[in-house]
């Protein structure tokens, strides 16, 4: 899918469960917070696909084969599901007072050239050691020179969210290994089936905690990495 969301509140159940966390800036002008969607993806890439192995009695290869070899290499099916999308759109939060009906505030952007508020960010020079210290000029993701925390009273012109600034792309390959077969040739109405799956077989990290607070020593900086570890599997099912 190739698409855009807009929209001026993420929820119309209000705060509930903090849908609408930082919105709206202004109840009486709700064109403030109008800018992408924080769930807006723009590349949305889903990839499925299941193949037969050409091994195994009734397959290409060894149609003849004992049944021994036959249940321990033959007829498995190899499984594929990939997810690849773009990035969440990023936003930016500040510490001033908020102004008459503003419930909210942000920063003010100053940038007057309208410079890219992204930067070549180098994976490479990524240091976990140092997620923790401020200044650190290798984690940070975005140009914090053109963002400055607000002042007492001071209205912020931030957006809610930058379609042009986005976290890293996300990927994901899981794969499972599946094989069919009936113990008791007398009893076809009875099936075993045996999985092996890998999720997110890569093991495929992403850059995440990013500090977009203006007031914060951090402010800029990639503080954490996902979560998203591999995970092995294995199942086995009866069907009768």
């Amino acid at each position: 899918t190739w698409s855009k969301s807009i929209d001026n509140l993420n929820s119309a159940f209000g705060d509930t469960w903090g849908m609408n966390s930082g919105r709206p800036m202004d109840y009486y002008n709700l064109s403030l917070d109008k800018s992408v969607s924080p769930y807006d993806r723009t590349h949305w890439i889903k990839v499925g696909a299941s193949v037969d192995l050409p091994l195994g009695r009734g397959r290409t290869f060894g149609n003849s084969m004992n049944r021994a070899l036959d249940f321990a290499v033959g007829g498995w099916t190899l499984q594929y599901i990939g997810n690849y999308s773009s990035g969440e759109p990023m936003g930016f939060g500040a510490t001033g007072t908020a102004v008459g009906n503003f419930k909210t505030q942000r920063p003010v952007i100053v940038n007057p050239n309208g410079k890219p508020l992204s930067l070549n960010w180098d994976s490479k020079s990524f240091d976990m050691s140092r997620i923790s210290t401020a200044g650190t000029a290798a984690h940070k993701y975005f140009d914090t020179t053109l963002i400055r925390n607000t002042g007492r009273y001071e209205r912020g012109n931030a957006a809610y969210r930058y379609s042009h600034l986005r976290t890293p792309w996300f990927l994901s390959d899981d794969f499972s290994l599946q094989k069919n077969f009936r113990p008791f040739a007398s009893l076809e109405t009875m099936r075993i089936q045996f999985r092996a799956e890998a999720l997110n077989l890569f093991n495929r990290h992403r850059l995440s905690g990013f500090d977009t607070n203006a007031a914060s020593p951090l402010f800029g900086q990639v503080t954490a990495v996902s979560n998203d570890r591999r995970q092995i599997q294995f199942g086995i099912r009866a069907d009768w």
